[in-house]
């Protein structure tokens, strides 16, 4: 069990082994408090991973699949180009969006349905952070 920082999103859970390769990746469900549970049938040493489109990957290193583990990761807002990177092309495109009525595109981080100063804000605040 663990968390994910946002509730209402599908982020993507990775297994990575020690020689890089996904051995297995889901889709999370996430409660209302952004609460998951998810279950494998691996065990040893891991990398996971955690993606959700125009959020940063998070990792959690060397995790010992062979008990019960609770990892709780906090994603970051603002990768609109979904390159884990948030920069001057994130930023340029929620610029060109400005103003927009939009249901469920990229450029409305908050989800909202209008790419606004709200919007902007994140990009700006999260600028230069990469994820893992």
């Amino acid at each position: 069990m663990g968390q994910v920082g946002y509730p209402r999103r599908q982020p993507r859970i990775e297994l990575v082994d020690g020689n890089g390769n996904v051995v297995e990746s889901d889709t999370l469900i996430l409660d209302a408090n952004g609460n998951y549970v998810y279950l494998t049938n691996q065990q040893g040493v891991f990398t996971v991973r955690v993606k959700e489109t125009h959020w940063l990957r998070q990792a959690h290193r060397n995790v010992n699949l062979n008990t019960d583990v609770t990892l709780n990761f906090n994603l970051i807002n603002g990768d609109v180009n979904n390159d884990n990177l948030i920069d001057d092309a994130d930023l340029l495109r929620v610029l060109f969006a400005f103003g927009q009525r939009c249901d469920d595109c990229p450029e409305d981080l908050n989800g909202d349905g209008m790419v606004d100063d709200a919007d902007l804000l994140i990009v700006l605040f999260n600028f230069g952070r990469q994820g893992d």
